[in-house]
This record gives C-alpha cells, sequence and structure tokens, in this order.
C-alpha cells in the first residue's frame, strides 16, 4: 500500500512538472527574427522584426559597430528600420550573450558567390538581402526607339555583335535562333544552377564575369509556379539585371517575354507593361512572344536589321 502511495504521487508529481514546463515554453519567446525581406530597393527602408526576449536589449550591429539598441520590455516583438545607401553587413546581438542573428544587403556587381538554401540565398552562412538600384522608367516610355532612329539615320549598321551572353535555360531553342541570327558572334550560356528552388536564383548562384556585347534574356513562369510573387520576381529580376550590367558590361540586349499558352495567357496582362519596363530601364529590346511564332520573329528581324547587318 505505501509503496503503490509513494508512486503515485511521484507520478502526479512529474506530470505537474511536465504540465508546467509545457505552459512556461508555451509563453516564453526566443530571441530571434521572424521577418526580413529578401529584396528591397536602395534607399529605401529595410524593416526586420526582432523578438525580444524579457528585458533583454538587443544590439544592432552595422559593419561591426554598433549604431544603437533596442531595449527589452516583455516578450516583445519590434520593428526596426534603417535605409541602407551601400551594402552592408547588419546584426542583431543579443546583450551578454553570444547569440547573434546576422544579413548581408549586397548590392550588383558583388564579388564572390552566393548558395541557395530552402529558397532563400546565403552568402557562406549568412542570409542576403538584395538591394537593386529602383530605375523603372514609367510605363510606355519608348525614347530610346527615338535615340535609336536617329542613329541609324547618320550611321550604317553596325557588325554583328561580337560576343552573346545567353540567360535562358538549357535544352531551350532559343539559343539556336539566336545564333541563326548572330552566326559569326560567340554565344556564351549562362544557365540557372539546376538544384536552385527558385530560377532567378539559379541565375545569381552560377558566378559569371564574362564580357558581353550583346545579352539575350528569357523569361518563364516557372518561378510563379513554386510560389514566389510578381513584385518580389521582378525586383529580383532587377537586381540580376544590374548585376550582369556590371559584371559583364553589356551594351544592347533582348529581353523575351514567356511562351504563352492558353493556360497562361491570363499571365499577360500582369506581366506585359512590367515587362517591357525591366527591359528599357536595363538597356534591352522587349520581345513579345504571345503572337505566333512567325509574327515575333518576323518583328524582332526587322527591329534587329535597323541595327546590325543580319546574315
Amino acid at each position: 500500500m505505501y509503496l503503490r502511495l509513494r508512486k503515485s504521487l511521484v507520478v502526479a508529481w512529474l506530470l505537474i512538472s511536465i504540465s508546467y514546463t509545457l505552459d512556461l515554453s508555451a509563453t516564453e519567446k526566443k530571441f530571434e527574427i521572424p521577418y526580413f525581406p529578401e529584396v528591397m530597393f536602395k534607399e529605401t527602408p529595410l524593416t526586420v522584426h526582432v523578438n525580444v526576449p524579457g528585458i533583454e536589449n538587443v544590439n544592432v550591429v552595422i559593419n561591426d559597430e554598433v549604431a544603437e539598441s533596442i531595449i527589452g520590455a516583455g516578450h516583445a516583438l519590434r520593428e526596426y528600420t534603417l535605409v541602407p545607401e551601400t551594402g552592408i553587413r547588419l546584426s542583431f546581438q543579443l546583450e551578454n550573450s553570444l547569440q547573434e542573428w546576422s544579413f548581408k544587403v549586397l548590392e550588383p556587381g558583388f564579388a564572390g558567390e552566393l548558395r541557395e538554401q530552402d529558397g532563400f540565398l546565403y552568402r557562406a552562412e549568412v542570409p542576403v538581402i538584395l538591394m537593386p538600384g529602383h530605375r523603372l522608367p514609367p510605363p510606355l516610355d519608348r525614347r530610346w526607339e527615338t535615340v535609336e532612329f536617329m542613329e541609324h539615320m547618320i550611321q550604317n549598321e553596325k557588325a554583328e555583335p561580337g560576343s552573346v551572353l545567353m540567360v535562358a535555360p538549357d535544352g531551350e531553342s532559343l539559343p539556336r535562333y539566336i545564333q541563326s541570327l548572330f552566326p559569326r558572334s560567340k554565344i556564351q550560356m549562362h544557365p540557372p544552377d539546376p538544384e536552385a528552388w527558385f530560377r532567378v536564383h539559379g541565375y545569381l548562384t552560377s558566378p559569371v564575369n564574362v564580357p558581353a556585347d550583346f545579352l539575350v534574356v528569357e523569361t518563364d513562369f516557372f518561378d510563379f509556379e513554386r510560389g514566389m510573387s510578381p513584385q518580389t520576381w521582378f525586383m529580383k529580376w532587377q537586381f540580376l539585371l544590374q548585376h550582369l550590367e556590371r559584371r559583364c558590361g553589356f551594351k544592347d540586349g533582348l529581353l523575351f517575354s514567356p511562351a504563352y499558352s492558353s493556360e497562361t495567357m491570363k499571365w499577360k496582362p500582369v506581366l506585359d507593361e512590367k515587362l517591357k519596363g525591366l527591359a528599357s530601364a536595363h538597356g534591352l529590346r522587349f520581345i513579345d512572344r504571345s503572337r505566333e511564332e512567325s509574327i515575333w520573329q518576323a518583328r524582332l528581324v526587322h527591329q534587329l536589321g535597323n541595327v546590325y547587318q543580319l546574315p
């Protein structure tokens, strides 16, 4: 009888202890960063959410210097906002502790390599925040066409580009078509990393640092199908194009819309004007592939024939 009573008391004590521990862990918050932006425009607010545990303080460290402290007051979720003008290393360090969350804010043209993990970009073990310049033109800005027309009036067609950089997946037919337009040009392929979850990330994690006179970019629906929002997609493509511009130095090029089908035509009103703006803001000619292949190819040959000596 005594042994059974003793065992019952021990079990009851264990249950009370477990219950108390569960209740405590359910209310206790850890020091963590539940939100940070994957991409932001230069000289715009960068906002990070910080879980500050208890009455601890969190130091905000920019490029290894303490910028300010976030004062703890209970288990509070705080927002921290700054406006970076250049790429920085941003860290949040818990006072009197070794706990730290760090991020690398990168501008286009960065040196070194990136990697992707779980759909996020990293430099080594540090998460990356991409920071392109915001330079999309107003809708229907066609001033480049006027400049091109005036150039054509006073000079003959240029020889075809010496080197063409193709930003497109492997196995597509577009590179063969571009080679037929520029048979004497050297075509350099820049496919995405096949292991990347998002294709735009795959282009960034595949290093490229080769000079190119002409850039050809093929866009598609791959990243949308994997859950990336159109707004994030456009911002990351702005970063990628600006990065290629700085690393490769192209002066002209083409940006192809996705190859639309009857099922994907619903995306055209969402993408069309933004893709045109994306192209013209980065010195590229937009090619709309929503029409039949013979139609858009004829338009492309006519457009390029005003500038280059085509075969």
